[in-house]
This record gives structure tokens, sequence and C-alpha cells, in this order.
């Protein structure tokens, strides 16, 4: 485990570490955390009027929404606008340091207790891993992989570049990243809870746009380190593995790809690059509930794509049956304009990955993934084509992650798009 010190001399045992969290100056008059916080980046990644707003809405202020790239604004802009943009968002972050906008709050932990506008609760413990135990494949079979740290999905390459691009030469990391653990007996974080009353708060505020109210505890003490640190190495005993990533996938990728160049170029193996900052959710929680995230195929006609889809699975023996009312085991409703169709897929056990293949093969496409399902009905009503998902069940997901490996991309949502990570806590990464 990385103790106070930094240290990453045990860490193998369960790629904990402790980090130097940042945080903005509560001695700063112009900080309010209710502007400053913003939702993740990869969030409503089609409706550009949302992050326009925010824009507007922070112009003026300290904001996390200046140190991020919101991926709404990265697929019509060119690759040397994008660079300019990398490079302003790094200087900013080089100047909230120079100016003391961020303050350390010294090696810690955060406990979170975040309100969602669906959930009273949902607790986590905002940690750093060590990237040495994350192996990073697009394979989604299953792998006799040895990590402590597993993928959940697969990766949307094209959204990697400007990511790695932001991490290079960014001297902040502020993650999205949610990280699940697979806690029945409720051993880890759910404990600190019981300690609140003797636990300095660090935060307490309502976030924007109604997305709920965020509290923090500061997390320092050895002893208590210690026994996360016990809880979860028990932990491994049931999967073989210990952290299955919930949200920020690729994130997660581009810290490694990130970690893994600074590594060739000679970097020593304390570099702070090395750990990603993250928050550890139960996936037993309550207060977490798995939903699905459709597909938009936008500019295609309804005939010509179930023409090609016809083709794609007879090639994979695979029988479409669409218009059935009830039809057996795992549907996905298909919607274009007023027509609404139920497709099944016979001799295919897990839909949402046979169905994933098939748009993958279209290379000429624009499609995009979206978590509400009101946003996919009012752009399949504009002439594009939504495809609504099935849900996973949350209670085989480390089941599926520890016997198939890495599920197809964008496979699910924990909670819907406003009960997403607000960027909050930051830390150094040179």
């Amino acid at each position: 485990m990385g103790n106070l010190n930094n240290s990453s001399k045990n860490s193998s045992k369960t790629a904990l570490h402790v980090p130097e969290i940042l945080l903005p100056n509560p001695e700063n008059k112009d900080i309010d955390l209710k502007y400053w916080s913003v939702i993740a980046c990869d969030q409503y990644t089609s409706d550009k009027a949302y992050w326009e707003k925010i824009e507007k809405m922070t112009a003026n202020k300290l904001s996390a929404m200046h140190l991020i790239i919101p991926e709404a604004f990265l697929s019509k802009s060119d690759e040397d606008s994008i660079n300019r943009e990398i490079d302003e968002k790094n200087s900013k972050m080089q100047s909230y340091l120079d100016k003391g906008i961020l303050k350390s709050e010294g090696n810690c932990f955060v406990m979170v207790d975040r309100k969602t506008p669906y959930e009273k609760s949902r607790k986590g413990l905002v940690v750093a891993l060590d990237l040495e135990e994350f192996e990073l494949t697009d394979n989604v079979e299953r792998t006799e992989s040895k990590s402590l740290i597993r993928a959940s999905e697969g990766i949307i390459k094209e959204r990697l570049p400007a990511r790695i691009k932001l991490r290079e030469k960014a001297a902040l990391e502020m993650p999205h990243i949610i990280v699940l653990i697979d806690d029945p007996k409720k051993t880890v974080i759910e404990p600190l809870f019981k300690q609140t009353p003797d636990l300095e708060k660090l935060y307490d505020f309502k976030l924007m746009e109604k997305s709920g109210r965020l509290k923090g505890y500061k997390i320092s003490k050895k002893q208590i380190i210690g026994k996360i640190e016990k809880s979860l190495a028990a932990l491994k005993q049931k999967n073989g593995f210990i952290y299955a990533i919930g949200d920020g996938n690729h994130s997660f990728a581009a810290a490694k790809m990130h970690w893994e160049m600074l590594k060739s170029n000679g970097a020593e193996m304390n570099h702070p690059a090395r750990y990603l900052l993250v928050e550890l959710m139960n996936i037993h929680d309550s207060g977490i509930k798995f939903y699905p995230i459709h597909r938009v195929v936008f500019n295609t006609e309804l005939k010509e794509l179930l023409d090609k889809m016809d083709v794609f699975f007879k090639k994979k023996g695979t029988k479409i049956i669409l218009d059935e009312k009830n039809p057996k085991g795992q549907k996905i409703t298909i919607l274009s304009g007023k027509k609404r169709l139920s497709l099944s897929l016979k001799n295919s056990e897990f839909i949402i990955e046979s169905f994933q293949n098939f748009l993958d093969s279209f290379s000429d496409k624009d499609i995009d993934y979206i978590h509400e399902e009101k946003k996919v009905r009012e752009l399949a009503k504009k002439g594009n084509i939504g495809f609504l998902l099935p849900p996973i069940k949350k209670a085989e997901f480390f089941k599926i992650i520890r016997k198939q490996g890495m599920l197809p991309k964008k496979s699910f949502s924990i909670g819907h798009s406003d009960e997403k990570r607000f960027y909050l806590e930051c830390r150094k990464i040179r």
C-alpha cells in the first residue's frame, strides 16, 4: 500500500495508493463549489446545448469547466483546434496551481456521500490505484489476466488520443472514474460512515443543475487506512481480482497508455503518473443502479439498416426476429419515426455483444451512445434510428467480468446522466 509518504513499496497487494489530494481552496472567497464542480466530460455527448449553458454559467468563475474538454465539442473539431484547446486547459491547470486556487489536504482518502435526484445516498471512497495492476486490452473475450484491476467494457479507440494528449502535459488529474468492488458484507466503505462524527468534513454543497448534493470527509489515519487495505485484500479471494471499472474505462485506458509511454522513456517507478485517482464504490450499495446505454444511428434509412443487419447475422448463423410481441430472452427496441420494432436474436446468448458487433461493422456511420431513453426517442423522431437496449443485472456484473472478460463498449451506466460523478478532487501527476 502507498503509505502517507507516497511510498509504492507494497501497493501490489491491493493496488491501493494514498494520494495527495488537492481541493479548491476554501479560503478563496471567489470559489463557489456549485460552479466549480461540473459533470463528467463524457456526458451529454449529443447535447451541446447543455455544455454551452454550463460554459456561460461558469464563464467568469473559477471552475473545473476550464480544465476539461467536453466530448460533445470534440466530434466536429479538427486536430489543430483540439491541440490548441488542450494547451489552453493545461495552461489553466498550471495557473490554478501557481495562484493557490487549489489547496493540498495532504495524503489522504476522501469518503464521499452523494445525494442524487433519484437516490438519497450513494457512498464512495476517493483513492488512487496503481496502473501497474491494470492490464490494458481491447479483447472482450475471457482472458487469463492476473491483474487486480479489470476493465468492464471495450474501448472506443477514437476517444483516446485527445485524452492521452491532455494528460501528457497536464499538471493535474481530475478524473471522473468510478471503480466497483464486490463487497456483499460491506467491509470496506460502509464502516467508515459510522465514524463520520470524528472525521474532518472537507466539503458539503449542492451540485449545479439540480444534480443533488455532495459531502466529503477526510480519511488520513494510518490505522483506518490499514483496515481498508486489509478488507480489500480479502475481496481478492472471491473473484481473483479486486476492482472492476464501473465508469471511466476510457480515462483509465488513457492513463495507462500515458504511464507506459513515460516508462518507455525512462520514468522512475515512483513517478506520480503511475497512479490514478478514482472513486471506489461497493456494487452492493443500494444507491447504485445499473441502466442500459442506448444507441442512435444518424443519417440512415431503416430499411437499409435492417437489410445490412440481416446479411450480417446470417453470416454469423444467427436469425433476426422482428415484431415479436413477447420474444424470449433479451430484446432490443428499434425506433424510427413513428415505427417501433422489437428485435431479438436466435442462437445468440448475449444480445448486447452481438448487436454491438453489428454496429461496429458500420465504419461509415455516425453512431452515438446515449443514457436517457427520452433523448433517444426525440432523436428517432427526427429521422434517425434509435435502439433501446436491455439492462445488465448488477448482481451478475462481477461474474461476467470474471468468466467472460470485458463487456462490449457502452454496455451499461451507473445511474442516469445527472447522477454521474462531478469533478472535484485533484492530484498532481508531474
